[in-house]
């Protein structure tokens, strides 16, 4: 598994977390079952956004550690949990949009806790 928690000393003296970014990517997420999702991912480990391959975006819910099919908060500022579990129904009947994004809060987000149960697919 691909670790995205490089850091980079300055002057030897403090490590500063390095954004490492991608647009596209595919990933795997490894669900509380074992349950393997390939996902595609924008962003850096700061402020990441995944989707299914098909296009639906998804999020990790918290409480459960499964990924959910993502809505937008009052606000429009974040993605959340539907409370509908990626796979549960055939994506033709899902009610969400695709590509859903969420306005940017300000320009410097606090970390996601979403990359480390991510891995890049194998080639072989």
């Amino acid at each position: 598994m691909t670790d995205y928690r490089d850091e980079i000393s300055v002057a030897g003296q403090r490590r500063i977390p390095m954004a490492i970014f991608y647009a596209g990517e595919e990933f795997i997420y490894l669900s509380p079952d074992g349950t393997r999702i390939q996902v595609r991912g924008w962003g850096d480990q700061f402020q990441p956004t995944f989707e299914t391959l098909d296009g639906y975006t998804v999020v990790k819910d918290p409480k459960s550690g499964y990924l959910h099919y993502a809505v937008l908060s009052p606000d429009q500022t974040a993605l959340l949990p539907s409370g509908l579990r990626v796979g549960e129904i055939p994506a033709q009947h899902l009610p969400f949009p695709r590509h859903l994004r969420a306005l940017s809060r300000d320009l410097f987000p606090t970390p996601a806790p979403f990359g480390e149960d991510l891995a890049l697919p194998s080639s072989g």
